[in-house]
């Protein structure tokens, strides 16, 4: 039997879905395979509806996000991307900062943790796999906060999505929505690029940079790669290494290439269960490679795709030996300060799961956390290495918790260093038609 014939009593249209929606209620909306249909009835509503306040990682376009419509939807994102950067920029779209471990993750129905923006809606809205045999419909390759999101909302609405891959580790049981919406195949879904691409010349200063963060990856560790041209490069030189594990917010296609050729067995991913740990698939929809890795992951259990809450809860990345995070930073400052998703005050990104994980990693067995930073902007008439942030920069990661610092001018590790001993090591690895003013400038900062 048909699942819409199984579970005809829930079926709907997106437009009678959109007519669902109240003026004053919240609706928090998936970050990966958005309901597409059922957002584009519901903008069609804007004309009646007034203070419905909407939420999300806005990667696509939407009429809400343009300047005239803030009566009718109040919107907040929750990671800044380019469809919203703009919005947030002028003021019209509101930011929120969300940590994603501070909530548990578990029973949020029962317990809602910390008052997290995600949980709590009046209504969640999200696209699902087709409910199987059994009635369980999978999150498919991105569910990033939808398992517990749904489960402490008001009303759930569900766009079933047969373009969705099938993966395991979170998986919702039809009985737990309330409406389901049929939909035609979706295209290749991919998250937008929080940062844009970069020039040849910072992609080819981006290759040294991974080729030094790959030396400090050992045989066994376990890794987390995060967002952003330094950090991705190290991808580029991981095909020596052996036996790595990955428990990391998200994967990129390279990885699953990776889990063919045995590079990465998932041995110590998973505190030796085999599997690799992520809460999503990150695509860019010209990547050729990004088709493969949607059907490589496809029914696969070497894989666990996870609520980003159990993914960024910081005991449990500590909880892996030997854990190396490798990250991306737009900016330091001389004390080691780090920024990684404000321009000035600015917000242009999120902190996502870097702080987290950058801590974790510090608690670790044999752990290391790794910070890579082109070192200059704008064509290398600006060093990103400054003596002190601008006033008003938001820096996310706490100077404490920074190991080593790489750009393509070398390795710097600030750990256990004084004030003087890392403005040392920081300027070090800056560019060097910069360094002797950051050596003036450190005399001034710290010495008498």
């Amino acid at each position: 039997m048909r699942w819409q014939d199984r579970n005809r009593d829930k079926l709907i249209t997106a437009r009678q879905a959109a007519r669902l929606v109240k003026s004053g209620q919240s609706i928090v909306v998936s970050l990966n395979a958005k309901p597409r249909e059922i957002l584009m009835e519901i903008a069609c509503r804007a004309g009646e509806l007034r203070g419905v306040g909407l939420l999300s990682n806005w990667n696509e376009d939407y009429p809400w996000l343009h300047p005239g419509m803030e009566d009718s939807f109040p919107v907040k994102e929750g990671f800044v991307l380019r469809p919203s950067r703009d919005g947030v920029r002028e003021k019209h779209l509101d930011w929120v900062p969300i940590i994603f471990g501070l909530h548990s993750g578990m029973r949020m129905a029962v317990e809602p943790a910390r008052n997290s923006p995600y949980h709590g809606s009046d209504v969640f809205l999200l696209s699902l796999t087709p409910p199987n045999s059994r009635g369980f419909c999978s999150f498919g390759h991105a569910p990033w906060y939808s398992p517990t999101g749904l489960r402490s909302a008001g009303t759930v609405i569900a766009q079933i999505d047969p373009g969705l891959p099938w993966t395991y580790g979170e998986s919702v049981h039809v009985s737990e929505i309330d409406y389901l919406v049929d939909a035609p195949p979706s295209q290749l879904d991919a998250v937008t690029q929080a940062i844009s691409l970069p020039d040849p010349t910072e992609w080819e200063q981006a290759q040294v940079i991974g080729a030094l963060a790959a030396d400090l990856v050992r045989d066994g560790d376990t890794i987390q790669i995060g967002i952003g041209t330094p950090s991705e490069a190290v991808m580029g030189f991981l095909d020596s290494k052996n036996d790595l594990g990955i428990y990391s917010e998200l994967i990129f296609p390279q990885i699953t290439r990776f889990m063919s050729q045995g590079i990465i067995t998932g041995s110590g991913g998973h505190r030796g269960r085999n599997k690799v740990v992520t809460s999503c698939l990150w695509l860019n929809p010209s990547d050729p490679a990004a088709r493969p890795a949607v059907d490589f992951v496809n029914r696969n259990r070497r894989l666990e795709f996870r609520d980003i809450s159990y993914m960024c809860n910081v005991p449990r990345i500590a909880s892996h030996s030997n854990m190396v995070t490798i990250n991306t930073a737009l900016a330091m400052d001389l004390l080691g300060q780090t920024v990684i998703d404000h321009i000035g005050p600015t917000p242009i990104a999120g902190p996502g799961g870097q702080v987290e994980f950058s801590i974790g990693s510090h608690y670790s067995a044999g752990g290391r956390s790794i910070t890579c930073l082109l070192s200059t902007a704008k064509g290398g008439t600006i060093s990103r290495i400054m003596p002190q942030l601008e006033q008003g920069t938001v820096s996310q990661i706490p100077l404490t918790y920074i190991d080593y610092l790489i750009t393509e001018n070398g390795v710097a590790n600030l750990e256990g260093k004084s004030r003087r001993e890392r403005a040392e090591a920081i300027i070090s690895v800056a560019h060097p038609e910069f360094q002797p003013d950051l050596r003036r400038e450190a005399r001034r900062l710290f010495w008498p």
